[in-house]
C-alpha cells in the first residue's frame, strides 16, 4: 500500500510539473515519401529528445526513407510527418525509473503529458538510459487488454518509442540490411500487431534464424496496416 501511495504521489506531482519542455515549435518535416497512386496515407507525429542521437535531420530522414520503402510494398505512405523537439525534464526521468506492476505500464506516468502532440500515431525518440527499455509500442488491442486490468491505459494508445540505442539498426546473422527497429515499432501500432511471428524474412519476426529479420511484410500484415485508423 505504501508503494502504491508513493507511486501515486510521484505521478500527481509530475502531472503538475512539465515532463517535456518543448524546445522548438512543431514543424512539418520535409519528407514526402513515395507518391505512387493509389496509396493509403498515414500521418505521423515524432517527438525527438534534444541532444540525443535522434536530434539530427539526416538521421530522421534516413529512418523515414527506410520505413517508406517497407510500407510502399503495402501501398502505404507516411505523410505528413510532424516533428517536435523536447527536453526530458528531471520529473520525467524520475518516472522512467518507476516500475510497479500495480501502477500499470511505466510509460503511463511520463508519456501522458500535455506537451506531447495529440496526433496519432506518435513516435517518441529519445536517448538511451541504462534503467529503461530501448523500444516498445502500444497498439490498440494491447491498450484495451491493459485497461481491462483496472488501470486506463488509453493515453498510450498508438504510441511507440525507440531510444538512440537503435538509431543504428542491429547487425548480426539474423538481421538483414532492410530491417528497421523504427519501422518495426511503428508497424506494431499501425498494424495493431500485439506480438511477433516466427516467419523467416519478416519485419515482425522473433526468429533468430539466419536473415530472419528483414523489411518484408506479408499481405495479411499489409491489409491490417491499411485498415489503421487512430482513435482520436
Amino acid at each position: 500500500m505504501l508503494t502504491l501511495l508513493l507511486v501515486f504521489l510521484a505521478i500527481s506531482q509530475a502531472q503538475a510539473t512539465p515532463l517535456f519542455e518543448v524546445k522548438s515549435p512543431t514543424e512539418i518535416f520535409p519528407f514526402q515519401g513515395p507518391e505512387t497512386s493509389p496509396m493509403h496515407a498515414i500521418p505521423l507525429s515524432l517527438v525527438v529528445e534534444s541532444g540525443s542521437a535522434w536530434d539530427d535531420t539526416t538521421v530522421i530522414q534516413k529512418h523515414l526513407e527506410k520505413t517508406s520503402k517497407i510500407l510502399a510494398k503495402c501501398d502505404v505512405r507516411i505523410y505528413p510527418v510532424e516533428l517536435t523537439r523536447v527536453r526530458v525534464t528531471p520529473a520525467a526521468e524520475a518516472l522512467m525509473r518507476v516500475n510497479n506492476p500495480y501502477a500499470g505500464a511505466p510509460e503511463l506516468g511520463f508519456l501522458n503529458d500535455s506537451a506531447l502532440p495529440t496526433q496519432r500515431p506518435l513516435g517518441v525518440l529519445f536517448g538511451h538510459r541504462p534503467y529503461y527499455q530501448d523500444a516498445g509500442a502500444f497498439p490498440q488491442t494491447s491498450v484495451r487488454g491493459l485497461s481491462r486490468l483496472g488501470i486506463d491505459h488509453g493515453p498510450l494508445e498508438d504510441i511507440f518509442f525507440v531510444t538512440e540505442k537503435y538509431e543504428r539498426d542491429p547487425v548480426s546473422r539474423s538481421y538483414t540490411a532492410t530491417f528497421s527497429t523504427f519501422a518495426h515499432e511503428l508497424v506494431h501500432v499501425i498494424g495493431d500487431i500485439t506480438g511477433h511471428n516466427m516467419i523467416v524474412g519478416n519485419l515482425m519476426t522473433s526468429s533468430d534464424a539466419p536473415r530472419a529479420h528483414s523489411g518484408d511484410l506479408n499481405e495479411e500484415q499489409c491489409q491490417a496496416i491499411r485498415r489503421y485508423r487512430p482513435n482520436i
